[in-house]
């Protein structure tokens, strides 16, 4: 994916669907801090890491996904200052 400089992306870092752990890789255009929630199919954020990064570099957030979420559908949403990025996951056993 070419995306660029100054661009908020996110995207899977290990492919869809994930099993066993779950990488998201995203990319932050600035220092500022950002956010990165899981949804579940009802709206309800089940997790949320907060983090900063290097401008335009990349920043990989792991779950571990065995122990922690049922099989199915998500959404991530990536969020820094006004800007926000989403992808959906699919989770599999």
């Amino acid at each position: 994916m070419i995306v660029p400089a100054a661009a908020l992306a996110i995207a899977l870092a290990d492919g869809d669907p994930a099993r066993g752990r779950l990488r998201v890789s995203c990319l932050l255009p600035n220092d500022v801090p950002a956010s990165l929630d899981l949804f579940d199919i009802a709206g309800r954020r089940v997790e949320s890491r907060t983090f900063t990064g290097l401008p335009n570099a990349n920043v990989t957030i792991e779950f571990n996904v065995d122990s922690h979420f049922a099989a199915g559908v998500y959404w991530a949403r990536l969020t820094q200052g006004s800007r926000s990025a989403g992808t959906r996951i699919v989770l599999l056993p």
